[in-house]
């Protein structure tokens, strides 16, 4: 596995994920049009954001790292709420209540998690003064054994994406990021902050080498 991938999953090590009104507003996209928007876990020291998306996807943030899923909103027998998912970070068939600005998810089995509306913005990372939208990483890199992805753009942004489908999640980090003498600058932010770190890479043709060791192909 590679050093960006590893990096990806190291953020979010620390998370203990467990895996109302009556009737669920359920638009064609099979999302609640209740819970769509940016939610945070009812706890200051938590950073993370939960975006409900009105595609019926979920995804959690922090800073500019994100895992996201799909999931199955519908009503119980009883009237109640259910999600339902294989979304590794936010797994099961989980009982849920909206009310005054929170929505509680409950398992079950004493796992329970309370989620208050936010507002979000999207973090501003730091950029490069001397970046070059000529650039020859601008493009679309895949590689097949991993199943991730760079993209790098004219701009100066970027984003790496992991498609983990044993696990039906998407992993990624938007980034902005630099290229200068063999070396790719990037820029992130982990909830905390603007960070950098650097990969070594060389083109063969239509072959990206990252770290001596990733080998991509121009999509």
């Amino acid at each position: 596995m590679k050093k960006l991938s590893l990096f990806i999953v190291a953020i979010f090590v620390s998370m203990l994920l467990f895996g109302c009104n009556n009737n669920v507003d359920v638009n064609n996209n099979n999302a609640d049009k209740d819970l769509v928007g940016t939610w945070q876990v009812a706890d200051e020291n938590q950073m993370e954001y939960y975006i409900f998306k009105d595609d019926g996807k979920v995804r959690i943030v922090r800073g500019s790292v994100y895992f996201e899923g799909d999931a199955v909103f519908e009503a119980n027998s009883d009237g109640s709420r259910k999600y339902t998912s294989d979304f590794y970070y936010m797994n099961g068939e989980l009982t849920y209540t909206i009310a005054d600005e929170k929505a509680t998810f409950d398992d079950g089995e004493g796992n329970v998690m309370v989620l208050e509306k936010a507002d979000y913005k999207a973090p501003v990372l730091d950029s490069y003064a001397d970046f070059n939208s000529k650039n020859p990483l601008v493009g679309t890199w895949y590689n097949d054994e991993y199943n991730d992805t760079y993209t790098f753009n004219s701009d100066g942004t970027a984003e790496y994406k992991m498609d983990l489908a044993e696990l039906s999640y998407v992993s990624g980090i938007e980034y902005n990021y630099n290229e200068k003498d063999g070396s790719i600058y990037f820029t992130y932010d982990d909830g905390t902050g603007s960070k950098e770190t650097v990969s070594t890479y060389e083109i063969n043709g239509d072959t990206l080498i990252v770290d001596g060791t990733a080998e991509y192909t121009r999509k």
